[in-house]
């Protein structure tokens, strides 16, 4: 069964609380990028139009009318947008946000409406009301005169995460008791949150098992984990759940048997493919939250890009020990945080442009650039030490649960760990204002031609 849910902007988020607590009936557009994968359709929030005040014809804490004013320009800013669907927004401050009778009656109308404005076939509506808890919501999603279903769940991603279902959906679970120790330390409802929760990483060797294996046992629900290689003898002293048995076998593989014999109930889907590969990037977009586990530049840019064209916050982590001759001169962690309002690997010169050119070229022509001196050499395999991958790892799962909880006075978009000099420091670099992250029309983009803004793929 496909689900249907909805992520939004910090931005958004605040334009909806404050309109869901009005005194009187309010309204709105919300216009909408989409994605959609085998599994789910996901709204993408890109930007909420408040209906103007002179568009309300009566008004009362329990009735709305309004006029097509209220909609029309909207409609005409959203096909600017780029939305692939446009929602219409209301509220019910003296009662719960369940579709009324005339809300129905509205949909019929308002549906051929904005399905012949903006030349798709998809409309959405939204119903809010604000408690002291947060806005308490109830949606639906039609294409053409066909009801797909309710509007599951909603995302709020910045500077929390902020995972918000339905008022009609099922009460959840109790859960189980062997996660006692960790509901003592979070409560509850982050344990059931993190069992509905889908996680997909990139890369399965030292650092990708280490993320998966500890997000395993903290009960997630679903991980995706996408890894070309096979275990070759030099991955055993890192990748978890590996034994020199093992060496010839695809990562994603032994990384599968390990979850399943830890048996709390983390389904795997293991892709043995590049993320530079078409089919697979894709298959990340149906993700809550993405872990970047790999040296792979190119992969590292598409990582940039899923950020803010899907939403999805990106975990991009990384390990490098400078080391000459057996003597090490630093140790070096980091873990950035990717989603709108931040800056992205390229902005933070994570990714080197030169390298990045040189990984991008055919095989021929950039052992022909290397020989001239032109392109980087690009198969020098660096240190590695189980220890710190792992610690690298903690810290980047430490930051998802941080925005999830929210113990934190604030959330830096950049952790640096230098283990030589037993330091840790933060950061919060904007990003280039003439990047991609930086400018909102991208953010939301979802399925929008060529994929993630890209033409070439493996």
């Amino acid at each position: 069964m496909i689900r249907i849910t909805l992520t939004i902007t910090d931005q958004v988020a605040a334009q909806l609380d404050e309109m869901a607590r009005h005194d009187l009936e309010s309204a709105g557009v919300l216009v909408a990028g989409l994605g959609r994968s085998d599994d789910e359709v996901r709204l993408l929030g890109r930007q909420f139009i408040a209906a103007p005040p002179e568009s309300y014809l009566d008004r009362t804490s329990t009735r709305l009318r309004l006029d097509s004013a209220a909609w029309m320009p909207a409609l005409k800013r959203a096909a600017v947008v780029g939305g692939a669907v446009s929602l219409f927004v209301h509220t019910h401050p003296g009662a719960e946000p369940s579709p009324s009778v005339y809300d129905d009656v509205v949909d019929e109308q308002l549906r051929p409406v904005f399905e012949t404005r903006l030349g798709e076939p998809l409309y959405g509506s939204l119903v809010l009301h604000g408690t002291t808890a947060g806005v308490e919501f109830s949606g639906r999603l039609w294409e053409g005169q066909h009801l797909l279903g309710p509007i599951e769940l909603v995302r709020q991603v910045g500077r929390r995460l902020v995972f918000t279902s339905a008022i009609d959906s099922p009460s959840p679970a109790p859960p189980s008791a062997i996660f006692d120790r960790q509901v003592r330390a979070f409560g509850p409802a982050f344990q059931r949150l993190f069992a509905k929760l889908h996680v997909g990483i990139v890369g399965a060797g030292g650092t990708g098992s280490a993320v998966g294996e500890q997000l395993a046992r903290l009960g997630l629900g679903r991980i995706t984990i996408i890894d070309d290689q096979t275990v070759d003898a030099t991955n055993i002293t890192r990748i978890y759940g590996s034994g020199l048995a093992d060496v010839g076998r695809p990562k994603v593989d032994v990384f599968r048997d390990l979850v399943a014999r830890i048996g709390l109930g983390t389904q795997v889907r293991p892709i043995k493919d590049r993320i530079t590969s078409l089919a697979a990037a894709k298959a990340l977009r149906s993700c809550d939250v993405v872990f970047g586990c790999t040296d792979d530049l190119r992969g590292r840019a598409i990582l940039c890009r899923l950020a803010y064209w899907y939403l999805i916050p990106v975990f991009d982590v990384g390990f490098l020990i400078d080391s000459v001759g057996g003597v090490v001169r630093g140790l070096e962690g980091r873990v950035t945080t990717m989603l709108p309002g931040t800056a992205c690997l390229q902005c933070l010169k994570v990714i080197d442009p030169i390298r990045l050119t040189a990984e991008q070229l055919p095989a021929q022509e950039r052992q022909a650039r290397i020989a001239e001196g032109y392109a980087p050499e690009l198969d020098h395999r660096d240190p590695a030490v189980i220890t710190y991958t792992t610690m690298v790892a903690s810290w980047a799962i430490n930051e998802l649960i941080e925005r999830i909880v929210g113990f934190g006075d604030r959330a830096p978009f950049e952790l640096h760990v230098r283990a030589h000099e037993r330091k840790i420091s933060t950061s919060s670099t904007p990003p280039d204002p003439q990047h991609f992250c930086a400018q909102p029309a991208r953010w939301g983009a979802g399925d929008e031609p060529p994929f993630l803004g890209r033409s070439l793929w493996n």
